[in-house]
């Protein structure tokens, strides 16, 4: 059911904030009883259906076989001396787990748990070395505030020597093996990313990255679902209604 709105109706997208929970479509519900009291009942035939929306997300979304169009909640708003409509709507994007996702998960476990046990060894010693090098600035504060210069020279000089030998190659250790599981990680995600866009070469970049995020390969093996909130301007053509372009 769809109801058209005042002229005064504002035109712009009621949907700025996404909301989860038992709350997830309350904007859009209200927006819809608004709609039924200020309009009532008649005369909202001609304008866009569920299913025209519902065709129309699937357009948005590049007809995606691994997408289900879920959850669709939406409010017509009709534009004064036109055979436009404007679509308030919220919906959910359902994706299918990836045919090769377990495949790649499985293939990425190993090395992911060899850096993962290097990272948990060098974060040890980086926080002992960390101990140590507050222990010489801790010496040197004192030193000085004592006004022993001699003696927080020293303390300072060996900072230094600890800080290069020790403090900086535990520094730029944590950082490469970061890198390391970061690039095991891209490369897992850039396979299944590769598979998902042949299988939907048509879907837009944001919609993928609104869906998947790309540091977590394991998502990939279950559903994935996301709410999104949009508006757009529909009009009628000899095929039905269709997206203004």
């Amino acid at each position: 059911m769809s109801f058209a709105a005042p002229k005064h109706a504002r035109r712009g997208s009621l949907f700025e904030i996404e909301m989860g929970g038992d709350m997830k479509f309350a904007c859009i519900a209200n927006a819809m009883l608004s709609a039924m009291v200020l309009t009532g009942m008649s005369g909202c035939s001609d304008s866009p259906s569920d299913d025209d929306v519902k065709l129309a997300i699937r357009d948005m979304t590049g007809q995606c076989p691994q997408f289900t169009i879920t959850h669709v909640l939406k409010v017509n708003w009709g534009l004064p001396g036109t055979n436009e409509y404007q679509v308030d709507m919220q919906y959910s994007i359902e994706s299918a787990p990836l045919p090769d996702a377990k495949t790649a998960t499985a293939a990425l476990a190993s090395p992911v748990a060899a850096v993962n046990a290097r990272i948990a060894a060098a974060s040890i010693e980086r926080d002992r070395d960390f101990k140590i090098h507050a222990g010489f600035l801790d010496r040197i504060e004192k030193a000085q505030k004592a006004g022993e210069q001699a003696a927080a020279g020293v303390y300072e000089r060996e900072r230094a020597e600890f800080s290069a030998r020790k403090l900086e190659p535990s520094l730029k250790l944590s950082r490469e093996l970061a890198a390391e599981k970061a690039a095991l990680i891209k490369k897992g995600t850039q396979r299944l990313r590769d598979e998902f866009f042949r299988a939907c070469p048509n879907t837009p970049f944001d919609v993928y990255d609104r869906v998947y995020d790309n540091t977590d390969i394991a998502q990939y093996v279950e559903k994935q679902t996301m709410d999104f909130a949009t508006s757009i301007r529909m009009t009628k053509t000899e095929k039905g209604w269709r997206i203004k372009q």
